[in-house]
């Protein structure tokens, strides 16, 4: 059975991502930041590929049934879905998704990298695609998405993750929490033009690929502690007490953000126009 790793949104995504911690992890935060561009571009913006993915492979990713029957009609309402798929607008994103990562990336060497849901995914497009499958071809391919269903090794792993850390969350908790953060940069670049600094999109690139939540939360909180230091060394130097109202606002929203138990998506926002403000300070 042939699959095409290039033409599965799912396995994109995912050897997208890996390289994204992978270079977070070698310090490369520029090329990391380059990759997550790309991601955000096409699976955060309002893009077919997005589309595509959340109705079909999140769905199976992240899905979980007691048994085979509802494993089953699990998988024929997820087939039903895929079959309205616009093959060629799909194609068409695809090409020019492929043509960013090229512009960035050895594409060749990050699509023979590993994906550890290759085998699941690569067993749905096969489900879906028109592929021409002998019968026990699509026998195997059924077994693999029914199994990943009954026995979700991913939703395991994250609870794991998220006992470790001593914050056991539902998968759907977790979907949330991201969600909500996700829309807070989304709302924040919005606002903002979309522009982000590097270290706005440090930040992002943190977040998105930090394992613990209380880990990220350190990592801000000296990021927040950083700019109320350059706030009140810039301070003595001016005079205007409307420049020095706003400053004093803004460090008690920094100072909220280090003494906060959790990090909110309005947290986010006013880290990340920390993060402005540091800049624009240099400029006195």
């Amino acid at each position: 059975m042939k699959h095409n790793k290039t033409r599965n949104v799912g396995i994109i995504l995912e050897l997208l991502n890996n390289k994204v911690s992978k270079h977070i992890t070698n310090d490369n935060v520029q090329e990391a930041g380059n990759i997550f561009s790309v991601i955000r571009q096409y699976f955060l913006e309002d893009t077919y590929i997005k589309e595509v993915y959340n109705k079909v492979y999140s769905p199976i990713l992240y899905g979980e049934t007691n048994n085979y029957f509802y494993a089953d009609r699990f998988l024929k309402y997820i087939l039903e879905e895929a079959a309205e798929i616009d093959e060629n607008k799909l194609g068409r994103e695809i090409d020019k998704l492929l043509h960013e990562i090229s512009s960035i990336e050895n594409k060749k060497q990050l699509f023979a990298s590993k994906a550890q849901n290759y085998k699941l995914y690569a067993s749905l497009k096969c489900l879906y695609d028109g592929q021409k499958l002998t019968a026990e071809e699509k026998l195997n391919c059924e077994h693999t998405v029914l199994e990943h269903l009954i026995d979700n090794k991913e939703v395991e792993r994250i609870n794991e993750s998220a006992d470790n850390f001593k914050t056991m969350k539902s998968k759907e908790q977790i979907e949330e929490e991201g969600m909500a953060m996700l829309f807070a940069f989304n709302k924040f670049k919005e606002r903002y033009n979309g522009v982000l600094t590097k270290e706005q999109n440090d930040c992002l690139i943190k977040y998105l690929t930090t394992p613990s939540e209380k880990s990220f939360k350190r990592w801000v909180e000296k990021r927040a502690l950083a700019v109320v230091n350059e706030i009140e060394k810039t301070k003595i130097t001016i005079e205007d007490e409307q420049i020095l109202e706003k400053l004093e606002l803004a460090s008690d929203k920094f100072l909220h953000i280090v003494e906060a138990e959790s990090l909110t998506s309005e947290g986010m926002i006013n880290l990340l126009l920390a993060f402005e403000l540091k800049d624009c300070l240099n400029l006195f």
